[in-house]
């Protein structure tokens, strides 16, 4: 369950964080603000965020070399738009790679790249997304399309040559606050039906996963906590399947130092303490975000962190 909680900025109308959902795949859980204080007054322009392993010595935890495990993202670089929205990510990600060397299999950890560019109309409206894994070398293009209210209404995706991959559609109540997302194979066959209710935030209440008849396949529920600053506090998740009641429940609740995240504590459906990670910051650039830190998972240094953070002037 580790680092299962990526924070994604709302927009106007639909968010960009919803569509990014709609993209990735499931994914709505939620956490504080990744830049640290969250009081900067001027516009970021890139990110660039280094993973390295944690070395205990004379009882400080220092920098030691690169992460390289498959379990996490050695280095990401994030560009953004005087918006605030994500123009460009590079992603440089570990993976298995495997070679017979004298008739022996061999296997060692290589860092491959994804880079993804994102094209905006307007202020707020993500109309193309490119996307290349160098690992599977392959490039995917997706096209959003909006009603005339700015409403997304579709999302296509397909090949670097053209070729149609999948379609999904949206439908929307306004009175209930639900959204209806109806999924197509390249072919045009529906596959399946997914269902969301928000609250006025934009973050999702509920999330009913059907077959392509309507057939209810597995229910989520969420629910989160703010205090007086917007600070997340508390989210909870609760699942079930078809045939079974509602008997996965995740909390996972946040404490904080002067505003910037410092601990985030995972429970069971019983409430029994599952994981929990806590943050140290190491230092701080001129507006208060942070650019050194390291990350404890159940008391043991997880990772020191590094980051480099540019304005635009």
């Amino acid at each position: 369950m580790k680092y299962l909680y990526q924070m994604q900025r709302l927009a106007i109308g639909l968010s960009i964080a919803w569509i990014a959902v709609v993209i990735s795949g499931f994914s709505t859980v939620i956490t504080p603000n990744p830049l640290g204080k969250g009081q900067t007054k001027r516009l970021i322009k890139s990110i660039k965020e280094r993973h390295f392993e944690p070395v205990e010595q004379a009882g400080k935890t220092l920098k030691g070399t690169p992460k390289m495990s498959v379990l996490n993202l050695p280095e990401n670089h994030t560009r953004y738009n005087r918006l605030g929205h994500i123009v460009e990510e590079i992603i440089y990600t570990p993976v298995q790679k495997h070679s017979w060397i004298e008739g022996k299999k061999s296997k060692e950890i290589v860092h491959t790249q994804r880079h993804a560019t994102y094209t905006y109309k307007g202020k707020n409206q993500l109309v193309e997304k490119w996307e290349y894994s160098e690992f599977m070398r392959e490039h995917k293009k997706y096209t959003f399309t909006y009603d005339v209210l700015g409403i997304l209404e579709t999302v296509v995706w397909a090949d670097g040559d053209g070729k149609l991959l999948g379609k999904e559609r949206y439908h929307y109540d306004a009175e209930t606050n639900t959204t209806t997302k109806h999924s197509y194979s390249g072919l045009g066959n529906l596959e399946s039906q997914v269902i969301y209710k928000r609250d006025e935030r934009g973050e999702d209440l509920e999330i009913h996963r059907c077959d392509a008849k309507g057939e209810l396949q597995e229910s989520y529920y969420f629910s989160s906590t703010y205090d007086e600053q917007g600070l997340l506090l508390e989210y909870c998740r609760s699942s079930g399947f078809e045939g079974m009641d509602l008997g996965q429940k995740t909390t996972v609740k946040y404490q904080y130092q002067q505003g910037v995240l410092a601990e985030e504590s995972v429970y069971d459906s019983q409430d029994q303490l599952e994981e929990r990670m806590t943050y140290t910051y190491l230092s701080f650039d001129r507006e208060g975000n942070w650019t050194r830190r390291i990350l404890h998972h159940n008391g043991l240094p997880e990772s020191f962190v590094e980051r480099e953070i540019h304005y635009f002037r």
